[in-house]
């Protein structure tokens, strides 16, 4: 869980890049993951709950190694 609050978008991202640049699997995808985890963290923030910090916001992380990704 985390605030509501700009802040707190950078340092999730940080750590979720860290665990993606440790998948094999994920190579070549870092930059739209990046882009998909920050705009859904501004939404919720912004959005969601209006920049309110005492608001919480909850964030999880799933990696599927065997789910193939597709593009159109």
């Amino acid at each position: 869980m985390l605030a509501a609050d700009i802040s707190t978008i950078s340092p999730v991202v940080n750590w979720v890049m860290h665990l993606v640049s440790e998948m094999e699997y994920a190579a070549g995808k870092e930059f739209q993951i990046e882009m998909a985890l920050r705009e859904a963290l501004a939404n919720a923030v912004l959005h969601g709950c209006k920049e309110d910090p005492t608001k919480r916001i909850e964030c999880s992380v799933k990696c599927d190694e065997e789910r193939e990704s597709s593009s159109s």
